[in-house]
């Protein structure tokens, strides 16, 4: 059962951060209140005073930088049996050493408490006897070990002794949605290449188009060398590893099979990808980024992560993965963050989404902020470094081999811009700012116009008017359930605010304080 969050009694009480830190075959003990004994499953453990923390929990929810959580220890005093250097010498590297910070409030148990970071100490430093320890711990949420596609899944004499020689070595695509087919600007169909077929039996004429099973019937095989196209029918096949993959045979239409020539497939019937325990197609942008994400050696908060699916599937993604040293997390990082609203960060149970909802109304909000006793305003209202932009541009639909973008959405300012689409926002922007700066955008993974179009409007809507953040102190007892990410209202007289929707940006913890920075939703057009 996963920890339980602090109660508006508990914060109300005396809770305290432990630290725990695992070193030279001890763990040492402290809490940021007087000493302690906290009940355990293994009987009463003892936490020495002395425990200095100031921890921020949050993101900037419009980077895609995965930076690493990491709380300092300025001064943590060893017990008096203890001589750091002593140990040092003897092979006990002060370096190797693991921890975690976590919150506990009286009436829990040890293992009750609520983990706020885990990870190893980094930087430390140390003197003699009469000298404290210092160092930071640092939470390697983001180190995925994992390569999204297996080493094994790899075309090699074992797997496919009969694969044309300049196949070898190529790693099985993961194709996901239906990647070669968009829309062209008047509405009507276009196709072009979607992703690689690999000529796994020159004398079959065989060809591996995906390393995983498809949800498609048919698709159309396209010989690029010599501008030849067939449709051929999917089936599935094992490898010499035994791997169960997608193949097509191409050994009754005619088409030209020549080792040496390129191949490119296009998804016409059919989604590529389907989950691992329903078969259930996967093309939507949250379901993908789950999948993805259970394919690395990362700790994931799936709890969290379902509640952003549902925001995040209107986004509809076709493409494929066949870098073989890419991670799970690094083509995520990559590939699919840039594209919507959301950070991902650390948390108690892992990586978490952070969705910033730009759109937000009043009636999401899930709490009201009022400045007064409960909540002291403790920074002016200051505004992004970020440049606004006037106009962006999303290229989408490419072709494949080629690398050129077939397809472009632009939203301007500028309502005499031929071929742009006007945006009230970014029309805004130029009438304020008297520029025309471009955020440009270009993404293998979208062929959806529909799905290009949402992510142009959702950039002009972030990016073309300055955000305004401001910090306030809150009473825990009262707002000790707020997460980053949350929508809220703020009432503040003095800043001529009235249920001003905002955004919880990050949330800072200190020894019986808690702030909290706002993101405020832009100024009406």
């Amino acid at each position: 059962m996963s920890p339980q969050p602090l109660t508006s009694a508990e914060a109300r009480s005396e809770w305290v951060y432990l630290l725990e830190l695992v070193w030279a075959s001890r763990v040492f003990r402290w809490t940021s209140g007087r000493s302690i004994e906290v009940a355990s499953d293994d009987g009463a453990l003892q936490f020495r005073a002395g425990l200095d923390v100031d921890l921020t929990d949050g993101s900037d929810l419009l980077s895609i930088d995965s930076e690493q959580r990491s709380v300092s220890f300025p001064e943590l005093w060893m017990p008096d049996d203890v001589d750091v250097a002593k140990l040092v010498e003897a092979g006990h590297d002060l370096a190797g050493a693991r921890g975690e910070l976590s919150l506990w409030a009286p009436g829990r148990t040890y293992e009750e408490r609520i983990p706020v970071l885990a990870g190893r100490a980094v930087a430390p430093t140390y003197g003699g006897r009469d000298e404290p320890v210092a160092l930071t711990l640092e939470d390697r949420l983001y180190d995925d070990r994992s390569l999204l596609i297996e080493p094994t899944a790899r075309v090699t004499p074992t797997t496919w002794p009969g694969a044309d020689p300049a196949m070898m070595g190529r790693a099985y695509p993961l194709v996901f949605g239906k990647p070669g087919i968009y829309e062209e600007a008047d509405g009507t169909a276009g196709t072009t290449t979607g992703s690689p077929a690999l000529l796994v039996d020159v004398a079959a004429k065989r060809f591996l188009v995906a390393g995983h099973h498809t949800n498609a019937t048919t698709v159309r095989i396209i010989n690029t060398t010599k501008g030849e196209a067939r449709d051929e029918t999917i089936e599935l096949a094992l490898d010499g590893l035994g791997r169960e993959v997608t193949i097509i045979d191409g050994s009754g239409t005619g088409l030209s099979v020549v080792e040496g020539d390129e191949y490119w497939v296009r998804w016409d019937d059919g989604e590529a990808l389907v989950g691992e325990d329903d078969a259930r197609p996967i093309r939507q942008a949250g379901d993908l980024l789950r999948y993805i994400l259970r394919r690395s050696t990362l700790r994931v908060d799936l709890g969290a992560m379902a509640s952003a699916v549902r925001y995040l599937n209107r986004y509809r993604l076709d493409g494929y993965v066949d870098d073989p040293e890419v991670t799970a997390w690094d083509w995520c990082a990559d590939n699919l963050l840039p594209l919507v609203p959301m950070a991902i960060v650390g948390g108690p149970r892992g990586l978490r989404p952070i969705l910033y909802r730009y759109d937000a109304r009043e009636l999401d909000a899930i709490d009201a902020i009022e400045a007064g006793p409960q909540a002291l305003r403790a920074s002016p209202v200051g505004y992004s470094v970020e440049e606004p932009v006037q106009r962006v541009a999303v290229s989408y639909a490419p072709r494949g081999g080629e690398g050129d973008m077939l397809r472009e959405v632009v939203l301007s300012g500028d309502p005499d811009e031929l071929g742009a689409d006007s945006h009230r926002a970014l029309r805004a922007s130029a009438l304020r700012y008297g520029e025309l700066r471009t955020l440009r955008v270009e993404s293998d993974i979208v062929y959806d116009s529909a799905t290009a179009q949402l992510i142009a409007t959702t950039l002009a809507s972030v990016h073309a008017l300055p955000r305004r953040e401001v910090v306030y102190e809150l009473d825990p007892a009262r707002y000790a359930t707020l997460e980053a990410g949350a929508v809220v209202t703020l009432t503040d007289a003095e800043l001529h605010l009235v249920d001003q929707v905002a955004v919880v940006q990050s949330i800072g913890w200190g020894a019986t304080t808690m702030s909290v920075t706002l993101l405020l939703a832009p100024r009406p057009v």
